[in-house]
C-alpha cells in the first residue's frame, strides 16, 4: 500500500476547525489536487496549440479533468471537506505545460502516456481501498484514466480519428466539433 502525503496546506477544514487526515480524506485530496494540477496543465496546452485537430483533443481532454474534478469536489463537500484549489497544483500544471510546448504532438502523447500509466496505478489502488460512500467519485476517477490511456495508445497507434471516443462516452458535457 502506498503512502500518500499532502503538503499541510491541503488539510481540510471540517465544521471550521482541522483535523487529523483519515487515509479516505488524504485518498479523494490527493485524486482532487491531480484534476486540479490536469486542468491547470491543459487549459495551458489548448492555449498554446495551434492545430485545429489537437485543440478540439485537448478541448475533450480539459472537460474530461474538469467533470472528474467536479465528481471529486461533491464527494468532498459530502465527506465535509471544504477547500479551494490549491494554487501550488495550478502552478505546477501551467509549469509542466510550459515545458511540454514546443514538443512535436505524437512526443507529447508519448509523455503523456508515461504519466497516465502512473497515475492510472495509484487511482486503482485508492479505488480499491476506498469506502464505498466515495466508490461514485473514485469509480469515475478510475475510468477518467482508464479513458486517457485509450486515448494515448489510439494516438501512438496512428488512430487519432477514433481516439476520443472512449473519452467523449466518459462526459456528461462533451465539446462537439464544427
Amino acid at each position: 500500500m502506498m503512502d500518500i502525503t499532502l503538503m499541510p496546506i491541503l488539510a481540510p477544514v471540517y465544521n471550521g476547525h482541522r483535523e487529523p487526515l483519515t487515509q479516505q480524506a488524504a485518498d479523494l485530496l490527493f485524486l482532487h489536487q491531480g484534476e486540479v494540477e490536469g486542468e491547470a496543465f491543459f487549459n495551458t496546452m489548448l492555449a498554446q496549440a495551434e492545430d485545429l485537430d489537437e485543440r478540439y483533443k485537448l478541448a475533450i481532454i480539459l472537460q474530461v479533468e474538469n467533470e472528474t474534478k467536479a465528481r471529486l469536489r461533491s464527494c468532498l463537500t459530502a465527506h465535509q471537506i471544504y477547500l479551494p484549489d490549491p494554487s501550488e497544483a495550478i502552478l505546477e500544471g501551467r509549469r509542466k505545460a510550459a515545458h511540454l510546448k514546443t514538443q512535436p504532438w505524437s512526443e507529447f502523447i508519448s509523455c503523456f502516456r508515461s504519466d497516465v500509466l502512473y497515475y492510472r496505478d495509484i487511482y486503482h489502488e485508492i479505488a480499491h481501498r476506498g469506502a464505498l460512500t466515495a466508490m461514485c467519485a473514485l469509480a469515475a476517477a478510475v475510468a477518467h484514466e482508464d479513458a486517457l490511456l485509450s486515448f494515448c495508445t489510439m494516438e501512438l497507434a496512428g488512430l487519432g480519428h477514433k481516439s476520443v471516443e472512449q473519452l467523449l462516452t466518459y462526459l456528461r458535457f462533451a465539446p462537439t466539433r464544427r
